[in-house]
């Protein structure tokens, strides 16, 4: 397995993953509007033989008005469903984890399953006063990419407006 940056010529495949993954247009529709809005800090394209078989992306949320809190949302995450369970999902979670590590963040929030994202490090995100406007239940998490960056922050996660008309 290779894992790529995002580059042009990959939109449609990565609109096929998503669809295929997830079974409709919302999540491929979240990730083309990140793209035309400018607002994706990381695309990764999980290839296997050559194809594309998985995507990744991270984007900007704030946290209501503290400016002093640099997170980063990840997601969507889709696996065409012939190569899931097969380490690929897995991967790019590491990949764009790793690559936050590099950059000025504080965090890592994400949608999910506690019981798939908690062995990257995820946390409900309620542990340190966090909530989004779609939950607050366990299924909002949190990594903390510098520890002890959450200790005096609290509220509401706020995505990109791209996220808009989701719900």
């Amino acid at each position: 397995m290779k894992l790529v940056h995002e580059a042009t010529g990959h939109e449609d495949v990565i609109r096929h993953i998503h669809q295929t993954a997830f079974g409709g247009d919302s999540e491929a529709t979240i990730v083309d509007t990140l793209r035309r809005a400018g607002r994706l800090t990381c695309s990764l394209v999980a290839e296997v033989g050559g194809d594309a078989v998985g995507h990744v992306v991270s984007s900007a949320v704030s946290l209501g008005a503290e400016k002093t809190v640099r997170l980063e949302g990840i997601g969507p995450i889709a696996v065409l469903p012939a190569h899931q369970r097969a380490g690929v999902g897995a991967a790019l979670m590491n990949r764009v984890i790793s690559f936050a590590h590099t950059r000025p963040l504080d965090a890592l929030v994400l949608l999910g399953s506690p019981a798939y994202y908690s062995r990257f490090g995820f946390a409900p995100a309620s542990t340190f006063g966090l909530r989004c406007k779609w939950t607050d239940g366990p299924a909002f998490q949190v990594l903390e990419l510098r520890p002890g960056s959450l200790h005096a922050s609290s509220g509401e996660v706020r995505y990109d407006p791209c996220f808009d008309g989701f719900d």
